[in-house]
């Protein structure tokens, strides 16, 4: 009897060890944020006309504070980071950087959160915030634009772009966003201001 019990006690403490050492190996990645802070420099002449840049919507995986990417080998699938997440979502990322850009350009420029009069209103879809995992891994950005100028549409349009990760950590990955949402908004600023024509941009 005492043979059985030192049996069982003994098949116990090996069972409760296994427990433990999955537990230790199958632990989650901590969560980790990602922040974007673009600025955009001085652009020489400021245009006299007021711009309102409305709420940005998003489509899908964009409009997430979860990290998305895209693997080239199934370029139909959206996936979603376990543990990588934006500060905030995208599409509000965008829409602040909108805001920060055309203020480059325009005497005048508000974002949602204020309810003023102005000469053009901006309204953006966020299309792709994603990582493309090639190798090297880049973050892609593509936002449609519709402008009204005085009540009319001006122009529609698409702007994108995208840069490479310069290393595989989680702040690689956040400058390489920043620097395509830089690059992203300054040409749609520039356009705006300078009434090139709308772009219909399908490279990224």
């Amino acid at each position: 009897m005492k043979s059985n019990l030192a049996t069982l006690g003994a098949l116990a403490t090996v069972v409760m060890l296994g427990i433990g050492g999955c537990g230790v190996m199958g632990k989650a990645d901590a969560p980790i944020t990602l922040r974007i802070a673009p600025v955009f420099p001085a652009a020489g002449k400021i245009d006299s006309r007021s711009v309102a840049v409305a709420a940005v919507d998003a489509v899908g995986e964009a409009a997430k504070s979860r990290y998305a990417y895209v693997d080239p080998a199934r370029p139909g699938e959206i996936n979603q980071a376990k543990s990588l997440f934006w500060e905030q979502p995208p599409p509000h990322v965008v829409e602040r950087a909108l805001v920060a850009g055309l203020r480059t350009r325009f005497a005048s420029v508000t974002g949602p959160e204020v309810a003023a009069p102005a000469d053009i209103r901006v309204l953006a879809m966020l299309d792709r915030f994603e990582e493309l995992s090639a190798e090297p891994g880049q973050a892609v950005i593509a936002f449609e634009a519709t402008v009204i100028d005085h009540g009319k549409v001006a122009r529609t349009g698409k702007w994108c772009a995208s840069a490479p990760f310069a290393g595989p950590g989680p702040s690689d990955r956040a400058r390489a966003f920043e620097v395509a949402l830089i690059a992203a908004v300054t040409a749609f600023a520039q356009d705006l201001a300078t009434g090139a024509p709308a772009r219909s941009d399908g490279s990224c």
